[in-house]
């Protein structure tokens, strides 16, 4: 059987002048108008239509495609107010009502608006309501922390934007977290930043922590590349700019800047802004890192090895020390011996210390002054 507001897809009967007729169980036989006929088309063929009334509450196919169907929350523009209510463009020849009576706020042409579009049992005709609480499941909730959801915007309150989760819940974007145009009847991701003791549900945009800022570090290097010439923007550009351009807050904003320079990608200039490093500069920029990280781990060799020559001294001035202890006044010749050993072992490891230095430092040459007489 057809379904009235769905689409369905309907085999056809029999074709006329002014269209093609469709199977609809029950209903019986549903004219599709002509100018919506598709090219080839022949009795006993299937074809997807939307089934609604038309204007003289006859049921009527069309292979349009409505902007919301039954069951669906959808922002929908105001075209004229009637004494039965509000029509919407919903993107079909025939505009849809929203009877007064189910208006939250009396509606004002040119305006958009979210509402649910339903089927209306007693007329069979598909209306629509912008009173959307009895269509939520404010019941059950199980929603986690840093949960992504899918959001629908509904309207604009003094706090931020009030959005729909999940078709289900009721939750509020707050304007100063919001770094994007957002408007009624938008649909875009989210994730639960809080749920909050009296069951409402704060939400927020922007991916926490470095997954947001790498993403928009690709970005800021993938409009470069594009752009082949310096993007206006700095860490001093004001947040609204930077808002407006990248859709994040400047302090994500600065944090992938400072990513990216990191990683000797980019220059940053107060005057020019961003601007890509040429091949050339990331190839000495590698050079440099290499030579900082070889000269920083012979400091480190260093160290390690007159840690080890200081121990080694002392190790042997303990020995020095304990034999001279407990030898006894007729055993001296033992502790001269000690003694000489210690010297002797100072000696050779201070000499293997400086010819460490002389293999593994390298001397750079002193460069005079042209100018200065010698």
């Amino acid at each position: 059987m057809a379904a009235i507001g769905e689409i369905n897809e309907l085999e056809i009967v029999k074709e006329v002048d002014f269209g093609l007729y469709l199977d609809g169980g029950s209903h019986g036989e549903i004219l599709l108008p002509k100018r919506y006929v598709p090219e080839e088309c022949k009795p006993g063929d299937t074809i997807k239509v939307f089934i609604y009334l038309d204007s003289e509450d006859r049921l009527v196919a069309t292979t349009e495609k409505p902007l919301a169907m039954v069951g669906d929350f959808a922002g929908l523009r105001v075209v004229s107010n009637t004494p039965v209510g509000s029509f919407l463009d919903w993107g079909l020849m025939k505009d849809l009502l929203v009877p007064f009576r189910e208006q939250q706020e009396r509606m004002k042409e040119g305006e958009t608006y979210l509402v649910y579009v339903y089927l209306d049992e007693k007329s069979q005709r598909i209306v629509a309501t912008s009173k959307l609480d009895k269509y939520l499941d404010e019941a059950t909730m199980d929603y986690a922390v840093n949960e992504e959801v899918d959001l629908i915007i509904a309207k604009k309150t003094d706090l931020g934007y009030k959005a729909i989760i999940d078709n289900s819940h009721w939750g509020i974007l707050y304007y100063n977290e919001v770094f994007q145009p957002l408007n009624i009847g938008d649909r875009i991701k989210g994730l639960i930043k809080n749920i909050r003791p009296d069951q409402k549900i704060d939400l927020y945009l922007e991916k926490p922590g470095f997954e947001k800022i790498d993403s928009l570090s690709e970005t800021i290097l993938t409009k470069l590349k594009e752009k082949g010439e310096p993007l206006p923007y700095n860490d001093k550009t004001s947040p609204k700019i930077i808002a407006d351009a990248f859709h994040v807050s400047k302090k994500t904003f600065k944090k992938a800047l400072g990513t990216l320079y990191k990683k000797h990608l980019i220059h940053i200039d107060e005057k020019r802004g961003i601007s890509l490093m040429t091949e050339e500069e990331i190839a000495e920029n590698k050079k440099k890192v290499l030579s900082s990280r070889k000269q920083s781990q012979n400091s480190r060799r260093h160290a390690e090895y007159k840690r080890q020559l200081l121990d080694k001294e002392k190790l042997s001035r303990n020995e020095y020390v304990n034999e001279e202890q407990h030898s006894s006044l007729d055993e001296k010749p033992t502790g001269y011996i000690a003694k000489k050993r210690f010297a002797t072992d100072i000696k050779h490891s201070v000499e293997k210390y400086q010819k460490e230095i002389e293999i593994t430092k390298k001397k750079k040459p002193v460069k005079r002054n042209p100018r200065i007489k010698k």
